[in-house]
């Protein structure tokens, strides 16, 4: 009798799928979900630069990537996945790039359609080397300091204790760094809050975002600023205030 399938981590298993092909890649995602019912999280990316900022980003542990996207794109998606420790599973509905996926270190090569115990026994292979890259790291695998925020001409590196505050006006904004240099990014304001609230940053304006931790007095008295470690200081709206205090 099969087993039912058991929760591998304390948390949920971070899985990114990267396949062009929307169906091939929406059936894998279904299956995985009958599989492992409450021990994955799964995003599906169907492009280059959205899966650079997932895995920079998010981090997953395990990800499906179609071979034909190494073989176009690869180099340094590779590149990446070593250094988040992802594990590659690639995924494809021809052995055409079975030779391109052996390069890339990949642990199994799933063809479409997909048999669920190979699925299986891939999601678990790769499963074991995460565990034991954490046993071995002593660490959470989603702990980093890095973040990958878009620019006007590709993306750019940050670690986010570096950052005093960040400014948007429309669709773009503009960072600034503790040792004064300063960055513009193609982000408005609810974008750039959802990349860097995580971090410790709270809205303070329409406008404004700040590292809580470069915050060194509140003016609650007159016009409500804040001043920071560089000596900025800047507004508070009114319905932040009480939050902020």
């Amino acid at each position: 009798m099969k087993q039912p399938p058991v929760k591998l981590f304390s948390i949920k298993m971070r899985v990114a799928i990267i396949e062009p092909c929307l169906p091939i890649g929406e059936s894998l995602k279904d299956l995985l979900y009958n599989l492992f019912p409450s021990s994955i999280d799964i995003q599906l990316i169907q492009d280059y630069n959205s899966a650079q900022l997932l895995l920079l980003n998010l981090q997953p542990q395990i990800a499906f990537v179609n071979p034909e996207f190494l073989e176009n794109k690869g180099n340094q998606f590779i590149d990446t996945c070593k250094d988040v420790a992802c594990q590659l599973i690639t995924i494809s509905d021809t052995t055409d790039y079975a030779y391109r996926a052996f390069r890339a270190n990949a642990i199994d090569y799933l063809l479409s359609p997909f048999d669920a115990q190979l699925v299986e026994a891939a999601l678990q292979k790769a499963a074991n080397l995460v565990a034991l890259l954490a046993k071995s790291t002593e660490q959470d695998p989603r702990s980093s300091s890095k973040l990958v925020i878009p620019k006007s001409k590709g993306f750019e590196v940050i670690h986010p204790d570096q950052l005093i505050y960040g400014q948007t006006e429309g669709n773009y904004g503009r960072l600034i760094f503790k040792n004064r240099n300063r960055l513009t990014v193609n982000l408005n304001m609810k974008r750039l809050e959802e990349y860097l609230s995580p971090f410790g940053f709270f809205r303070i304006h329409q406008s404004y975002i700040v590292n809580l931790t470069e915050v060194e007095g509140i003016d609650s008295l007159e016009d409500h600023k804040v001043s920071l470690s560089d000596g900025t200081q800047l507004p508070v709206a009114r319905r932040k205030r009480t939050a902020l205090l």
